[in-house]
């Protein structure tokens, strides 16, 4: 997990082994549609995307949900009896157990993924893309827009030196509440080389009551997961 040569940033250090117990993780983001079934079993306000595309939401039900809030996300995985991925769980579905750079493996290739938002790019989105649009970077477990595409939150609570004293087996972030979740992935406005935002290493955090218009979330699953967690 997290690495050292050609890190972007001192908080994916140092890389180090991690081991986790089974889990799953939504091979896709959680999309539009899906989410506003929640909201509407719910009785919950729709989220919006007040920048860009106006009705999105409503009109896109096939497109990852952003502009949502951590509880948001924590509340949708919930209800679909999940709950968010913690950072580990997610890097190692991105990455499998060879530290590959990309889901696909270690040679940036364009076209496997929605990034920097130019439509006249090898991509062809300028924003968010329906999930699953590229199939071709499939991470080894079969998750797919591991890069690119829009942010998705984790379980974890943030901090930028957890690294240097992470437990080695299932760690699950600082213990302590710190004043940012993370978010991993990269999105649709990451930068088109093959550094920084688009590595599965790459760490990013949000305050958890800021809904950001390229920010959503996919579910994990293990045994024992209960409602809330």
């Amino acid at each position: 997990m997290g690495q050292d040569a050609g890190a972007s940033d001192a908080d994916e250090s140092p890389q180090h082994k991690v081991w986790l117990g089974d889990f799953w993780l939504d091979r896709t983001e959680v999309t539009n549609a899906q989410f506003k079934a929640f909201c509407d079993a719910t009785s919950r306000v729709y989220p919006n995307s007040p920048y860009w595309e106006e009705g999105y939401f409503l009109a896109k039900p096939d497109y990852p949900v952003v502009n949502i809030t951590y509880e948001q996300a924590r509340a949708y995985c919930a209800w679909a009896s999940k709950r968010l991925p913690t950072e580990a769980e997610w890097e190692k579905a991105a990455r499998g157990t060879d530290g590959r750079i990309y889901p696909w493996g270690n040679v940036w290739e364009p076209d496997r993924c929605n990034f920097w938002g130019d439509d006249a790019g090898p991509d062809t989105f300028r924003r968010p893309a329906p999930v699953g649009s590229f199939p071709k970077g499939a991470s080894p477990y079969g998750a797919l827009d591991m890069v690119g595409n829009v942010w998705e939150w984790c379980y974890d609570w943030f901090d930028d030196k957890y690294y240097t004293r992470s437990p080695a087996r299932d760690p699950r972030g600082p213990d302590k509440p710190t004043p940012w979740r993370a978010a991993r992935g990269g999105c649709f406005s990451s930068p088109r080389q093959p550094v920084g935002d688009g590595m599965v290493a790459n760490r990013s955090k949000n305050t958890p009551n800021q809904p950001i218009d390229r920010l959503g979330c996919r579910c994990a699953w293990s045994k024992g997961t209960k409602k809330g967690r």
